[in-house]
């Protein structure tokens, strides 16, 4: 897992595969996790039918620079979306996780390594908020 967010209506996870697995075995053990999901949700709650929108999308990343924007993408949702104000409070978020010592099985040092070093990923996240709340401004 190289990044995740987890939104009140949605989720973002960022994930490294093996080159050798077959793009449709991953599709597959993702519909599997999702329908699991659901069915379990469904149980719980008392309702049936589909729990989720849409089917999940993927993409092949080959660029760096568009690896790295989707990283900030990813940690920057709650604020786009006015979940809240300081994306770094936001606790279903894997930014502060990437910036802990505490044991993860994100690729925290590939992500840092990505930014160059810590400081660059905190202050690339910032740069990227500010933009975010300018835009979020001029649209109100």
């Amino acid at each position: 897992m190289i990044a995740y967010c987890l939104l009140k209506n949605h989720f973002h996870f960022l994930i490294k595969t093996k080159e050798n697995i077959a793009s449709r075995d991953i599709s597959q053990s993702f519909s599997n996790l999702f329908n699991a999901y659901s069915k379990s949700i469904n149980k719980k709650y008392g309702r049936s039918g589909s729990l989720f929108k849409d089917r999940f999308s993927r993409i092949k990343l080959e660029n760096e620079n568009y690896l790295k924007n989707l990283i900030l993408y990813i940690h920057l949702n709650p604020t786009h979306h006015q979940f809240v104000d300081d994306f770094r409070t936001y606790k279903y978020s894997s930014y502060n996780s990437i910036l802990s010592n505490k044991p993860s099985d994100l690729l925290r040092e590939d992500v840092i390594n990505l930014f160059e070093d810590t400081q660059n990923f905190i202050d690339s996240h910032r740069i990227k908020e500010v933009n975010i709340t300018q835009t979020i401004t001029l649209e109100q």
